[in-house]
């Protein structure tokens, strides 16, 4: 990343940030109305009820703890490195989440799911990823852009709960399941995930696991597992599953000198566990 040396007032609130080149503007937060979301459909979330107030209030709190996750643990600012964050829009009548990154970017939430803070961290670091190194939502490119979205939000859930072993995101995935070998197909749809993009990923997510429980969860030591699965993927030209691999085998001791050699040992024994599930492996 191609970020200044700027100063940021650290606190619950990081919007309110000076001395900063890049400053956070306030969180947006909307109402879902339809019509394919065009600037016509945008309206202010209106407290109507209780319910909906705390809703409003939840989604908050949680993005700006995620704007403090992102800056302490990448020194990252905003998605973009520059301070954005893209509006977000809830009551949406679907039971799902989504970013969507065509023409006017921003985030899409069901209530029960913008209470969530792995699923909002998980569609964030999708925006994080499509502003650093374009992924995509397809193939492996795809699968390794969910893997990635999947191991930020796990390791933020586990920061701000301080449970070292929960691997959940939401009821969607365990990152602790072993995997399938990699599913292909010829042709990308919606109705086979735009390649398994979901299921393929867990290949890369488990392996990030298997490398954490066998640092027995040392916190300093999986914080730069974190760093090396993040920086491989700022890094990589080759959006594949062995393109992927090979990053991560790059880092030493003389990059990470805390524990440098237990943890590329740690990565090394993970991708001999599931390497061979590769397309054409």
């Amino acid at each position: 990343m191609n970020l200044k040396n700027i100063g940021v007032k650290m606190g619950a609130y990081l919007s309110e940030a000076y001395g900063s080149d890049f400053p956070y503007p306030p969180t947006q937060i909307r109402s879902y109305t339809g019509e394919e979301l065009n600037q016509l459909g945008y309206q202010a979330l209106i407290y109507n009820n209780e319910d909906e107030k705390e809703i409003y209030s939840k989604i908050h709190g949680i993005v700006e703890t995620i704007k403090e996750f992102y800056w302490t643990t990448f020194q990252l600012v905003g998605v973009d490195g520059e301070g954005a964050i893209p509006p977000f829009f809830v009551h949406y009548p679907e039971k799902n989440a989504y970013y969507a990154l065509k023409k006017l970017k921003h985030f899409v939430f069901n209530n029960e799911f913008a209470s969530q803070p792995d699923v909002v961290c998980h569609e964030m670091t999708h925006a994080m990823i499509e502003n650093h190194n374009l992924l995509g939502n397809q193939g492996e490119a795809g699968a390794l852009n969910e893997a990635i979205a999947d191991i930020v939000a796990i390791a933020f859930k586990r920061k701000i709960s301080g449970i070292d072993k929960g691997w959940e995101i939401s009821t969607f995935r365990d990152l602790s399941t072993a995997p399938e070998k990699f599913k292909s197909v010829v042709n990308y749809n919606k109705d086979n995930d735009y390649g398994y993009v979901h299921d393929n990923s867990l290949i890369i997510s488990h392996t990030f696991y298997l490398a954490s429980t066998s640092l027995n969860y040392d916190s300093t030591h999986c914080d730069l597992l974190l760093g090396i699965w993040f920086k491989s993927m700022l890094d990589l030209k080759d959006k594949t599953f062995t393109g992927f691999k090979s990053k991560t085998l790059e880092a030493n001791e003389e990059v990470f000198f805390q524990g440098g050699s237990i943890i590329i040992n740690a990565i090394k024994k993970a991708w001999q566990k599931t390497s061979h599930l590769f397309p054409n492996a």
